[in-house]
């Protein structure tokens, strides 16, 4: 189980955008959360904000291991499978 934040600075949040930027090309999609999802995130990542208001987030050897454990609800994977699936599709399209 995830910790909750030692701050609850999140839960008082009403909305959050979510913006993804492409390296490079100077695009960028943004995504609006609910709060609800905007807690998800949160928790996920171990965003949590201490008393001045300065963001902590897990590192990403700590995002790793939450990817790596049995039993991972997310079903995440890591980047280079992501990409390699990503990959794999555009070729299959392009077919």
């Amino acid at each position: 189980m995830l910790p909750m934040p030692k701050s609850d600075w999140f839960k008082r949040v009403t909305h959050t955008n979510l913006t993804f930027y492409a390296m490079n090309i100077g695009e960028s999609i943004s995504v609006q959360l609910s709060p609800m999802q905007a807690a998800a995130v949160c928790l996920i990542l171990g965003i949590d904000f201490d008393s001045e208001k300065q963001c902590t987030t897990y590192s990403d050897e700590t995002v790793k291991r939450f990817m790596q454990m049995d039993g991972n609800p997310f079903q995440l994977t890591s980047l280079e499978e992501y990409f390699a699936e990503m990959a794999k599709e555009q070729e299959k399209k392009s077919c």
